[in-house]
């Protein structure tokens, strides 16, 4: 009868019968010390014993098969899983699988997805050794029980994205980005774009200080050295490094200065291997000078910066996409691609036909 819970009977003798764990009202289940729920159609409780150890969980799903059974795709009917949730429908706030944590400690989160060892794995909703509460957090930087990875092998991905018309974004109330590794810390494969400024920290005798980004309005390579007349002339040859990086067909601007006393040096001639100096009155014969080289760089021709890129509400746009959907009571702004074009206004609606019911 509906309303009235009644235990399922279980054996407790060969003839004999008795209470088992599941409880049944009529409309949910439950398994443990615990009445059925309205809000569940099966509700499992389980308090668990220290003295048990490790490895336990109140619900287990457990996959094996007699020969390789591989899945075809990544749909709810292609995969094949030791547990799987499935939500028809895709309602605001709801989830095929949802892991929830009080995280009163360190080391624990809502979900978590590891190999069987524990060498690399991912968790959503976090909280670290340092208190610090993560979003989406991955490692693949330990070992199983031997603490970290041998310095000479390195193995693993802590993260990959791969998006559609972006591939990912961070963005933080103080801090954007920070990445660190010992060959390089970012690596951008295509242009790279600002709205800000570049600066380096230089640090030196235990000193911090800051060395902006030379800017140009071209594309542009830049060399420089010292040299001296002999005989009240010279001629300086580019380097291979520098010829390789500069525009052949244009003639690079040269600036020279006399070091030491004032005197006037003229450029005799530029071609592209270098150039030739001289003194005005031919009475500085071995004065010593330095010299500049600014050249277009082999590739300023293609050195355009994307329209849609130089349109002043760019930013505003990046940011309305990168939004915290922690705050209810605002959405979000779309970006997406139409093919031709950046648009920010709201995509093509996910026209969905056909669903069908999962087999029972």
């Amino acid at each position: 009868m509906v309303g009235t819970t009644n235990y399922m009977v279980k054996f407790t003798g060969t003839t004999t019968g008795g209470n088992s764990q599941i409880q049944d009202n009529g409309t949910g289940l439950s398994m443990g010390s615990t009445t059925p729920s309205t809000s569940y159609l099966l509700y499992a409780y389980r308090q668990q014993l220290t003295i048990n150890g490790d490895g336990q969980a109140t619900l287990y799903g457990y996959r094996t098969r007699d020969s390789q059974n591989d899945g075809v795709g990544y749909s709810q009917i292609q995969t094949n899983n030791a547990t799987t949730g499935f939500n028809f429908w895709g309602d605001v706030y709801t989830f095929g699988v949802a892991g929830y944590n009080y995280n009163d400690y360190s080391r624990c989160g809502g979900t978590l997805g590891a190999d069987v060892s524990g060498l690399y794995w991912g968790s959503m909703g976090y909280r670290s050794s340092a208190l610090m509460n993560y979003g989406v957090y991955g490692s693949t930087a330990y070992t199983s029980g031997t603490g970290y990875l041998n310095n000479n092998q390195s193995t693993g991905i802590g993260a990959g994205f791969y998006g559609g018309v972006m591939g990912g974004w961070v963005r933080g109330d103080v801090l954007g980005l920070t990445t660190a590794g010992e060959l390089y810390a970012s690596y951008n494969v295509g242009n790279e774009y600002t709205s800000g400024h570049q600066a380096d920290i230089v640090t030196n005798n235990g000193q911090r200080a800051v060395a902006y980004a030379n800017t140009s309005t071209s594309l542009k390579v830049y060399d420089d050295g010292y040299s001296a007349l002999q005989n009240g002339q010279s001629t300086v040859s580019f380097s291979p490094e520098f010829l390789a990086l500069m525009t052949q067909s244009q003639r690079p601007v040269i600036t020279v200065t006399a070091v030491g006393a004032p005197v006037a040096l003229y450029i005799r001639s530029i071609d592209k291997n270098g150039f030739s100096v001289a003194a005005a009155d031919g009475s500085a014969a071995n004065v010593e000078f330095s010299w500049t080289a600014v050249a277009k760089r082999v590739d300023a021709s293609n050195a355009a910066v994307p329209a849609q890129i130089m349109d002043a509400q760019f930013d505003e746009h990046l940011k309305g996409a990168m939004f915290n959907e922690g705050n209810r009571e605002q959405s979000g702004k779309p970006i997406w691609w139409d093919g031709s074009k950046l648009r920010y206004d709201a995509p093509p609606a996910q026209d969905i036909k056909n669903k069908v019911e999962p087999k029972h």
